[in-house]
């Protein structure tokens, strides 16, 4: 159990890290829609695109953290669970 312990607890790290990447990616775009001076409409299509797929990315993300959360608190009920039925 120590072992899936360390794997889930890294990939949560790993997720994380890659949440606040992603997060400074989507204000960046923000920034450049801000800045956007009207001039070119495939431009600002490109920007609303790369706008929504960053969104799309952090939505994932997001959900594959809950899910490391997740296993990790069973992992917890179960190793509670184990102590208490044999005494550990």
């Amino acid at each position: 159990m120590v072992k899936k312990r360390q794997i889930f607890t890294s990939a949560l790290d790993r997720l994380k890290k890659e949440h606040e990447y992603y997060v400074e990616e989507r204000k960046d775009v923000q920034n450049k829609i801000k800045r956007y001076n009207g001039g070119d409409e495939y431009e600002i299509r490109l920007l609303n695109e790369m706008f929504q797929e960053v969104e799309q990315t952090i939505s994932c993300v997001e959900s594959s953290i809950q899910e490391y959360i997740s296993k990790l608190e069973k992992l917890d009920k179960n190793e509670q669970h184990a102590e208490k039925s044999y005494g550990l």
